[in-house]
């Protein structure tokens, strides 16, 4: 999941946790929150009335999707009790073999390496 500032058709502006799908709704918001005000920031659950936390979007709502500014990012992490940390992915701890490296000697004739897409 990434964090966006989600800019909708109808002007209203969302931060929320987002994952984009294959189909139809395209969006997965988690957690997501109205930004209003200019100078002072306020933050309202979004949409109003529920207490629904995961929330679908379809594509044609949105106007545009950008990374927030730092500000109100971290305004949001503090919201929802959540770090910098807590978002970001996790490193993969396996190892990638390109083509130029050897199997290693000791390894068993059955070998077969784990090859992951990019």
């Amino acid at each position: 999941m990434q964090l966006l500032l989600l800019l909708l058709q109808s002007g209203q502006t969302i931060i929320s946790l987002s994952d984009q799908l294959p189909e139809e709704p395209r969006v997965h918001l988690k957690e997501p929150f109205e930004v209003t005000g200019k100078t002072k920031l306020t933050l309202t659950p979004w949409p109003p009335h529920t207490d629904e936390k995961d929330i679908l979007l379809s594509s044609d709502s949105l106007l545009t999707v950008v990374e927030p500014n730092e500000t109100l990012r971290d305004t949001y992490l503090q919201k929802i009790g959540k770090t910098l940390e807590d978002i970001l992915p996790k490193q993969d701890d396996r190892v990638l073999l390109n083509e130029e490296e050897n199997v290693p000697e000791y390894v068993d004739e059955d070998y077969e390496p784990l090859y992951i897409e990019q």
